[in-house]
């Protein structure tokens, strides 16, 4: 036959070992050491689907820390994720692993537009177990300097907005990218 999922009697009692993930009707079935061919006991078991639900708002500002609670799952490698509706299962723009948590805080990008996240079982090929849409709004700020200063002078730059633990302002020449 074929093994799906095996452990060793050995290891102790009970024997403990990771279930297939896709659900169904199977049968756990106690084989004597004897070459793999001398069955002891059988019994059914069926696995049942895993589900998952996520609660977070439905909406947020750009570059804001989203606390997502979610409940369901799998194990602690699954994923919260968070992609464009069109995206395909494996894509995505930030994630943050469930671990052994409720609650993960995802790191939103600083770019508006219409998301959703994701509860991703990662063991199952990256099955979306769970969607949620999410709207990252646009937020506002405004910068206050004097128009002229000396070169290499201190200035005082006055600033109305998120300001974000990662946030930073820079001096770049006119048209330049922040960035480079």
């Amino acid at each position: 036959g074929k093994r799906l999922a095996y452990a060793y009697t050995g290891n102790g009692n009970p024997a403990q070992f990771t279930a297939p993930l896709a659900p169904g009707a199977y049968e756990l079935v106690y084989v004597a050491n004897d070459n793999g061919t001398k069955e002891l006991a059988r019994r059914p078991i069926t696995l049942e689907p895993v589900t998952a639900m996520l609660d977070a708002p439905a909406s947020a500002p750009a570059g804001a820390t989203l606390s997502v609670g979610f409940t369901g799952g799998g194990s602690g490698s699954d994923m919260i994720t968070l992609a464009r509706p069109e995206d395909a299962p494996g894509s995505y723009e930030v994630y943050e692993r469930v671990r052994d948590a409720t609650r993960v805080e995802i790191d939103l990008p600083a770019q508006a537009g219409v998301y959703e996240l994701r509860y991703v079982q990662q063991a199952s090929g990256k099955a979306i177990l769970a969607r949620q849409p999410l709207e990252i709004t646009t937020v506002a700020v405004t910068l206050t300097a004097p128009g002229s200063a000396p070169a290499g002078s201190s200035i005082e730059v006055g600033f109305e907005g998120p300001g974000y633990a990662r946030d930073f302002i820079v001096f770049v020449r006119p048209g330049d990218a922040p960035h480079k």
